[in-house]
């Protein structure tokens, strides 16, 4: 019994294994044929990397809306860090199809699809960020 305590204690207090953000935002860009480094500067302007994060109707790391998700085969509410990422990858893969992976691209992913082509601050912010 004194065994079963301990190890219940040991348990307890071990840190669980920390999730890789980093290496999920680079496999995942890369499974979808986009520069990790932009996939990270988009996560860092987001959320500053943070999963789970919500800012009003957009959620996770890559601040992804219901209708994007949605857009993109995602279930709403996302269950996982890896769920945010993979909707908020295959909605910026829509806007780099349209713009290429350009500042144009990133405005099209913070203001939606279907608005005008034009590099907004949003759009250089993640230009700052994103390592080349």
């Amino acid at each position: 019994m004194r065994n079963i305590i301990i190890l219940a204690l040991l348990l307890a207090v071990t840190p669980a294994k920390a999730f890789d953000v980093d290496g999920s935002l680079t496999r995942i860009a890369y499974k979808y044929g986009i520069n990790p480094e932009t996939v990270k500067a988009i996560a860092i302007v987001e959320s500053d990397k943070t999963c789970g994060a919500v800012d009003g109707s957009s959620h996770g790391i890559m601040q992804v809306q219901r209708g994007a998700a949605k857009e993109v085969g995602i279930n709403w509410p996302f269950k996982s860090c890896e769920d945010e990422i993979e909707a908020g990858v295959k909605y910026l893969k829509l806007a780099i199809n349209r713009a290429g992976d350009t500042c144009e691209a990133y405005t099209l992913y913070n203001e939606g699809l279907n608005s005008r082509l034009h590099c907004s601050k949003y759009g250089r912010k993640v230009m700052k960020w994103k390592k080349i």
